[in-house]
């Protein structure tokens, strides 16, 4: 029986909650009570995100309450960020295509060279020294 390894009896190896003395306490994690006061917990009329009270509240159907302001401001927000990572992904595109145009012009000239070079019978060295 493997699953009793893991079970109540040895929770205290685990770190669980289950041993004697309190365990929350002495390893800084609080206690029962604390974890469960009212520090712990925000209004029920508090937005979820913004965790103040709500003043146009929205329910979803699993009870969690936004601000109809916030979550719009969020699309909002989402929708220019959007927009300005694009802008910047459509400009490293026409930089990278810029940088692959510049350089099939440069192969497209070396190769024009080159055939002149053999054309005229000139040497890679001949060659070498008339470029630039």
């Amino acid at each position: 029986r493997q699953a009793a390894k893991y079970g109540r009896h040895s929770s205290g190896l685990l770190g669980g909650h289950n041993t004697a003395g309190g365990n929350f306490v002495d390893t800084g994690w609080g206690s029962h009570k604390r974890t469960l006061d009212s520090d712990a917990m925000k209004d029920l009329d508090a937005c979820s995100l913004t965790l103040v009270p709500c003043v146009d509240p929205v329910i979803t159907p699993k009870g969690v309450v936004y601000d109809k302001q916030v979550i719009y401001q969020y699309i909002l927000d989402r929708k220019a960020e959007i927009e300005r990572e694009l802008r910047a992904w459509t400009a490293q595109q026409e930089a990278e295509a810029a940088g692959a145009a510049s350089e099939a012009a440069r192969a497209a000239d070396q190769r024009v060279e080159e055939f002149v070079a053999r054309q005229e019978g000139l040497s890679k060295s001949d060659l070498a020294s008339r470029r630039p």
